[in-house]
This record gives structure tokens, sequence and C-alpha cells, in this order.
């Protein structure tokens, strides 16, 4: 007997959950910007695809990720925050949280580096397991520390290898920030392996626009 065959999300479906993702992201204090209003578009279209197929994941295709890049004070950071501030597919209707397979996780790689720093493999071992079936939300590429891990190899590029691992054996999703103002920079910054695997498995997101930490300050003065 042939396997069922994988449904996309219904488009009325996705636009639903997209309008309460948008509805959330207010009382979670986010504020529209016009100037990256497309690129929160794309996020949340993203958002609401995870969710579905957190939902229904044996009925559904594995969901991409996104990578947001752009330079500083564009509001990648806060969006995210924002983003993981709630999880209404993670609560049962009394509130009580229902399982971690529906948590969006969020972790600064910094942290990951440091946190291998301090305590080596066994935590770093204790990590992967806890959030290997997460979506997880990782901030900061390409800032971190170049730390190596097992004597030759970058614990981030560890790192990378074993969240496309994640998507491609159990459809884990993962979405990364980043500061970076090109796709082509993870080439550079990585290897060229690690730009196609992002490639694969994300979706690029640009964020342009002005830094917001430097216009509240102009108009503070």
């Amino acid at each position: 007997m042939c396997p069922a065959k994988l449904k996309e999300p219904d488009e009325s479906l996705i636009a639903q959950c997209v309008e309460k993702h948008r509805e959330r992201l207010k009382e979670c204090g986010y504020v529209d910007r016009s100037d990256t209003r497309d690129s929160v578009s794309t996020v949340l279209n993203w958002m609401a695809r995870v969710r579905i197929n957190q939902r229904d994941r044996e009925m559904r295709p594995p969901a991409k990720g996104v990578v947001l890049f752009g330079s500083f004070g564009t509001g990648k950071t806060k969006l995210l925050r924002s983003l993981c501030a709630y999880d209404d597919l993670a609560r049962d209707k009394f509130g009580n949280k229902t399982g971690a397979k529906y948590a969006i996780d969020y972790v600064e790689i910094g942290d990951v580096v440091e946190g291998f720093m301090a305590h080596h493999d066994s935590w770093y071992v204790d990590f992967k397991k806890e959030f290997g079936n997460s979506v997880l939300v990782v901030d900061e590429i390409g800032r971190e520390r170049n730390v190596k891990h097992f004597g030759s190899d970058s614990i981030v590029l560890d790192f990378l290898e074993w969240r496309y691992k994640c998507f491609i054996q159990n459809g884990v999703t993962t979405v990364y920030a980043t500061n970076l103002t090109s796709p082509n920079e993870f080439a550079e910054v990585y290897s060229g392996a690690i730009h196609s695997r992002l490639s694969e498995m994300c979706v690029f997101v640009p964020f342009v626009g002005d830094d917001w930490r430097i216009k509240q300050g102009i108009k503070a003065a």
C-alpha cells in the first residue's frame, strides 16, 4: 500500500494563522515598521506554516526555516523574541503545556559557545538531546567566538551541521538571525557547504531599514 501523499497547508488557513500572529505580536509589544513590513510578513507566513506542520506533523512536508539577515537595529531580534514569547499550540484549553514538540525555543549562538567552553562535551550532548526535536530560533549567528570542537572543527560549524541533520532526518525547523548583510557571506564566514545547506533548509529574508536605536536616540535628543 502506497503511503499517503503529504499535503501543503491550505492558504486560507495560513492567512488566518498569520493574522492571529500579528495580533499576538502587538500584545507582546512589537511595533510595526513600514521599512520591514514585507519581511515581517514573510516571517509570519513561515511561522504559520511551522505551527500547522507541528500540529499535523504526519500529514505535512517539513517546514523550511528562515534566515533573517541584515544590518544592526532593523528589528530582527525583537521580532524573534516576540514570536517566542507566546506558544498557543504548546498549551491545551486549560493553559497547560502539552509537550516540547510544539515549543519554539530561543538561544543566542554565543550562549552555546560559552556553555561548551564552561562545561565541555557533556553539556553540549545534553543540549542537543533537549532541543533536537524543537523548533529552534538561533540569534547572533556570525558574531560568535571561534571555539574548536574535538580539536579541529568549530563548535558553531558542528552546531549548524547538527541542525541541518535535524531538518533532513526529522523535519525539524530552525530559524536564524544574523547581522551578515548577504547570504553569500555565510560561505565566507563558515564554508560553501554551510551556505548550501542553509539554502536547502531555510529561506533567506532580508531586513533592510534604519537602525531604530539610533533613530530613537535622535528623536530623544
